[in-house]
């Protein structure tokens, strides 16, 4: 499977949330009971990372037998993000170890005006 194309557009200083459902190719969502994932945010150039979010940490929730992946920012951490864009992935890892890079694409930051 190839790793599905998605840009985040995050507002700074301000709450973002991603929900979605993945499903296989019948359209069944795929069962996510025991999996893990994990996500970094780099810039482009240099190559230094952003944020690391995963379920480990909360930023990441996985919905099990519903096969639903929320991501959340709290306005804490989207408030420092200054560069205006970047790239990131989304993996997610099976207790047997295998590990499937489900999103990737690039993030763009809208400044924030009101503080």
């Amino acid at each position: 499977m190839n790793a599905g194309y998605y840009d985040l557009h995050i507002d700074q200083g301000a709450t973002f949330r991603l929900l979605f459902t993945w499903k296989d190719s019948e359209g069944e969502p795929v069962d996510l009971s025991g999996c893990e994932a994990r996500m970094q945010m780099r810039y482009i150039h240099p190559d230094d990372l952003v944020l690391s979010l995963s379920t480990g940490d909360g930023d990441i929730v996985l919905g099990g037998t519903a096969g639903t992946v929320e991501l959340k920012l709290e306005p804490e951490r989207t408030a420092p993000l200054t560069q205006l864009t970047g790239a990131y992935d989304l993996e997610i890892v099976y207790q047997g170890g295998d590990i499937v890079r489900l999103l990737q694409g690039r993030w763009f930051i809208s400044r924030e005006v009101t503080r």
